[in-house]
């Protein structure tokens, strides 16, 4: 009955009451896997039935089902008001985890890293035995626990297993060493940094692009150039800091300053909402052309100012009327 369910859910378009008749009859005959999809089936419905999912949930888990006992934790620790409860997360993780459920192990480490007051040690043994069985997740978590909350950190422990998660291709933990090696490390390995956030750009982390671009600036001398090329690709990308750098870049860094250049890129990340880009793009009107646009920059700045920027309502006041 089981397989019947899965079948239906996989038709295309999937046949949704069908799965849940099949998943029915089969938890009601007490297979705990039809038990574990039928809440998974009700958990993700257009309208979600909390209450459906998480009462074929704890079946499953109560009889021994480690996935389900994850997905109760998951939703004790996650859902929706009145049903948080973070003792019942703590116990149906602990269950799972020492069931072997690799993924309730990764989140049962981040629940004590994260608990009042934290566990580390707790969060370390079990985020290590996630890692250790390959839990990409988990080794990119350790790595943040043993180098930003460990007293004094674990650099090394910390590169170890970002490389081992950079191997499988994971971005943020080729970015994270990048930023461990390019700016913790003592003295600093900024072509190692380099290598790994070239990687990390090359699958798409506009974050990485956004740190070559700045490394490109610092050099000596200055590469204005590599650092254009690497900005536009991350605010092509809508990377609203790319879109400040490179307007930062194009105005202050050129010979002569390509100030519609940067016009256009203020006005995009401040579009999107960056009020960085606002208060920068008020300064560019009023201060770089000629004549000035005070009343674009009087647009920028109010609306800077509206979103709470002290230096705007600072700026709108100097502004001459």
């Amino acid at each position: 009955m089981i397989y019947l369910g899965l079948l239906a859910e996989q038709e295309n378009p999937a046949n949704l009451l069908d799965a849940r008749r099949w998943y029915e009859k089969a938890a009601n005959a007490g297979n705990t896997g039809a038990m574990l999809n039928l809440g998974n089936l009700l958990i993700e419905a257009d309208h979600p039935d909390v209450d459906g999912a998480r009462r074929w949930w704890e079946l499953a888990a109560k009889a021994g089902n480690p996935k389900a006992m994850n997905n109760l934790g998951n939703l004790l620790r996650n859902g929706p008001a009145g049903v948080i409860d973070l003792n019942g997360a703590h116990y149906w993780y602990e269950t799972a985890a020492k069931a072997g459920n690799t993924t309730a192990m990764k989140n049962f480490g981040l629940l004590l890293e994260h608990w009042n007051p934290p566990d580390l040690k707790g969060a370390r043994h079990w985020l290590e035995q996630a890692a250790k069985a390959s839990n990409v997740t988990a080794m990119l978590e350790l790595g943040m626990l043993l180098a930003n909350r460990l007293r004094p950190p674990d650099r090394d422990g910390a590169r170890r297993w970002w490389e081992q998660a950079a191997k499988t291709g994971d971005s943020e933990a080729m970015f994270n060493l990048g930023l461990l090696l390019a700016e913790q490390a003592n003295p600093p390995e900024l072509d190692r940094g380099r290598h790994w956030w070239k990687r990390a750009a090359r699958n798409g982390s506009t974050k990485a692009m956004v740190n070559l671009g700045m490394l490109a600036e610092q050099e000596n001398p200055a590469n204005p150039d590599e650092a254009r090329d690497w900005y536009e690709k991350a605010a092509k990308a809508d990377n609203t800091i790319a879109m400040i750098n490179l307007g930062n870049l194009l105005s202050r860094r050129y010979t002569p300053p390509d100030l519609d250049g940067a016009r256009h890129w203020y006005e995009k990340a401040a579009n999107a909402g960056n009020i960085r880009a606002m208060i920068a793009l008020g300064h560019l009107l009023s201060r770089r052309y000629t004549p000035p646009d005070l009343d674009g920059a009087r647009h920028w700045y109010e609306k800077a100012a509206n979103a709470g920027s002290i230096a705007a309502m600072i700026a709108l006041g100097d502004l001459p009327q």
